[in-house]
């Protein structure tokens, strides 16, 4: 976009002064010079009329070059109203697309950038931190599992247990037929709780022992890192969304900035210089 206008510079003003300057003998060369015979008041009455009629000239040329800047300085002028309403339309578009003047737009999405680069530096340590925990989490419970069944205590009880299974349920069978008093049944049938109480005592103290707490205490960081991890990437989306409607703005931006630094200054200068020259001639 190119909006400059050469104005006239004040050359014909020299050309008037310099014509102004010359006598009226000399503005007279081209008319036929008086005769001997015409008197004192002949002379003064031709030189008078001479003179009027050069400064009449002078008089017209001048006018003739200050209509001529004034008009440049209007057209001038015009114009830069004109660009200054194409600014106002695209400052307003801008703020309807993004939310934001043409002036926050680059700035904001530097910003968002970086923003966005450090989430996504987040979202990975997040992500990895999180298949850490769970490989952590699987190697615990199966060295527990394996702790578990290579316990002989653990093995031993699990076997009473069985034993006592095995000899409450004859028991009952007897008794049921009356080959066996119920005080019998009564008794085997507390020593089948004791025997699974301890069983499952000693299988608490084993999978305590082999890192259930510690287990559990992971399971609780993977549930914070989750929720960490949903978070970042909620904002990321967003980030990324918001950076979007920044960029899509980003040809409008550049026209209002080549207007308001480029094209506006230019005109203001021309139009500062213009009116200098006009200001500054009119004193003559």
């Amino acid at each position: 976009m190119n909006l400059t206008v050469k104005y006239v510079l004040p050359a014909a003003l020299v050309v008037l002064v310099y014509l102004a300057g010359l006598s009226p003998a000399q503005q007279g060369s081209t008319t036929a010079a008086p005769g001997k015979e015409q008197g004192k008041a002949g002379e003064g009455d031709n030189a008078s009329d001479i003179a009027a009629k050069r400064q009449a000239r002078l008089d017209k040329a001048r006018e003739e070059v200050f209509a001529k800047w004034n008009k440049q300085l209007d057209d001038l002028k015009s114009q830069k109203v004109k660009l200054q309403s194409e600014q106002k339309e695209l400052r307003d578009e801008i703020y309807k697309r993004c939310g934001m003047s043409p002036e926050n737009v680059v700035p904001s999405v530097l910003n968002i950038e970086r923003e966005i680069f450090t989430s996504q530096i987040d979202l990975a340590e997040k992500e990895r931190g999180k298949e850490v925990l769970a490989k952590q989490i699987a190697e615990d419970t199966e060295n527990a599992k394996k702790n578990l069944d290579n316990d002989q205590v653990l093995k031993d009880l699990k076997t009473l247990v069985n034993d006592k299974t095995v000899a409450y349920k004859i028991l009952e069978e007897m008794a049921k037929s009356g080959t066996a008093p119920f005080t019998d049944l009564n008794k085997a049938k507390a020593e089948l709780s004791e025997a699974k109480i301890r069983l499952a005592l000693r299988e608490e103290d084993l999978t305590k022992g082999n890192g259930d707490a510690g287990t559990g205490k992971l399971n609780v960081l993977i549930r914070e890192n989750s929720l960490a991890l949903a978070q970042i990437e909620v904002r990321l989306d967003f980030l990324i969304r918001q950076c979007q409607r920044l960029r899509d703005t980003r040809d409008l931006v550049d026209q209002y900035t080549e207007i308001t630094e480029i094209e506006i200054p230019r005109l203001n200068r021309q139009i500062d210089r213009l009116s200098e020259h006009i200001s500054d001639d009119k004193e003559w």
